[in-house]
């Protein structure tokens, strides 16, 4: 038996925080009924189970913190889930430059071991190129590599 698309958007929530584009498109792709979707999506705005300025300052933090991305890399996710400009410049607008760069310390210093015989060119080459993959602006990376 088919779960309702109430059901399968409620059992979705439960796994992590989704924004209101990414629940759309996973119930779309289950093929429900377009209106069945939107009467859902309308119903969990209202009681507060969908909300993109929740579901954006936890992922920045959450990305931030664990993911160890920067603020290119988070705004850039944040856009394909659907967050408006509004709420990504609010909340990446928010990282501090010093977290960012603290946060980009950290990254580094987790490969230093695995990096240790590598000859210096090569693993600047390899910090930049890591770096810049994560979302981390080329003043930080600079600041960064200064340091080391």
């Amino acid at each position: 038996m088919r779960r309702s698309a109430s059901d399968y958007a409620a059992y979705l929530l439960t796994r992590r925080l989704q924004s209101q584009r990414e629940l759309e498109e996973k119930l779309a792709r289950k093929k429900y009924d377009p209106e069945e979707i939107a009467s859902v999506i309308t119903r969990f705005k209202e009681v507060g189970l969908i909300d993109d300025q929740r579901f954006a300052k936890s992922y920045v933090a959450d990305k931030l913190e664990f993911a160890r991305r920067g603020r290119w890399r988070i705004s850039l996710e944040l856009r394909k889930k659907g967050i408006s400009k509004e709420l990504i410049d609010e909340f990446v607008g928010s990282i501090e430059p010093e977290e960012e760069l603290r946060v980009a310390r950290e990254l580094l210093k987790g490969r230093q071991r695995a990096w240790a015989n590598l000859d210096p060119q090569k693993r600047y080459v390899r910090a930049v190129g890591l770096l810049s993959r994560r979302g981390f602006s080329g003043n930080i990376i600079r600041q960064v590599l200064a340091k080391d």
